[in-house]
């Protein structure tokens, strides 16, 4: 009599004595069509006819091995941008919380540049270039109201000015790498949100797909979850954006029509989205020009 052997590494056709007689994929028997099912005393038995012959241990491998072949094959642009734009943000929260220290610092020895450079990468840049004279002149003043510092102290303030113009130079390195991907793999986000932007909102998503697969109103909250929560819990007042805040579409818009244009952009930047991972033209000068076109 045979028997038909259902299990995770395919069908078994056995006589009684459980000795294999044909082995395939599911549902893929030829020669045996007329092996009974086994029943569950026999099923126990042949389990241990498997082990012995070392079935599970070959299923097992093989199957590890495709796992990483289509691992190896995955495209790597979602971890790429993930990565870079992380590194980014971790760049710029450093780089600030550093220069805030170093304004202080050298506020000791010059606390005019430190007061009239309200721009931190500006305020870096020429406290590394000039000297105290040459910014006093720039700044129309004869004398500074600072301390008089050694060599030695003026040298470890600069000193610390030139590690985070370091971060600047690599932060704006991370940045020029970044557009360059996005510009390869999702030109229309890129296009219509920006670098930093579209970069922060595929981080947010997780990937490209998972943006792509996001309603519009999902993405124009992306980024602003505690404020939806505080509104969900504590009946506060429901946020109109997330990420999309600092485009310069959202950012430059009436404070009463910021909402509007959250939730238009947030529609273009789902079309773009859509449009990339499923390989579709390039529109988002024509998106764009819409947008645009509706808040004139």
């Amino acid at each position: 009599m045979k028997l038909l052997f259902s299990t995770i590494v395919g069908d078994f056709v056995t006589d009684d004595k459980y000795t294999i007689l044909e082995h395939v994929r599911h549902e893929q028997l030829k020669n045996n069509r007329d092996a009974q099912p086994a029943n569950q005393s026999q099923q126990r038995a042949f389990r241990a006819v498997l082990k012995k012959a070392g079935l599970f241990r070959q299923y097992h491998d093989q199957n590890k091995n495709h796992v990483i072949e289509m691992l190896r094959t995955l495209p790597p642009q979602d971890a790429l941008v993930n990565h870079a734009i992380n590194n980014f943000t971790e760049l710029n929260e450093a780089a600030n919380m550093l220069v805030k220290r170093c304004r202080e610092w050298y506020g000791l020895y010059v606390p005019e540049a430190a007061y009239y450079i309200k721009d931190n990468e500006m305020f870096i840049k020429k406290i590394c270039e000039k000297s105290k004279s040459a910014l006093l002149k720039e700044m129309s003043n004869t004398q500074s109201m600072g301390i008089e510092l050694a060599p030695q102290d003026v040298d470890e303030i600069l000193l610390l000015a030139q590690q985070i113009r370091q971060l600047y130079e690599l932060r704006t390195a991370h940045e020029r790498y970044l557009g360059t991907v996005l510009s390869k793999y999702c030109p229309n986000m890129d296009e219509i949100c920006g670098t930093t932007i579209a970069a922060q909102l595929i981080e947010k998503a997780g990937s490209l797909k998972r943006l792509a697969l996001l309603p519009s109103s999902t993405i124009q909250l992306l980024g602003a979850e505690k404020a939806l929560f505080r509104h969900l819990t504590r009946k506060a007042r429901s946020p109109k954006h997330g990420l999309i805040a600092n485009h310069p579409f959202v950012a430059g818009a009436d404070r009463k029509n910021k909402g509007k244009a959250a939730r238009a952009l947030a529609d273009k930047i789902s079309m773009c989205a859509r449009l990339d991972y499923f390989k579709g033209e390039f529109l988002a000068p024509q998106l764009k020009k819409e947008l645009e076109k509706k808040f004139q």
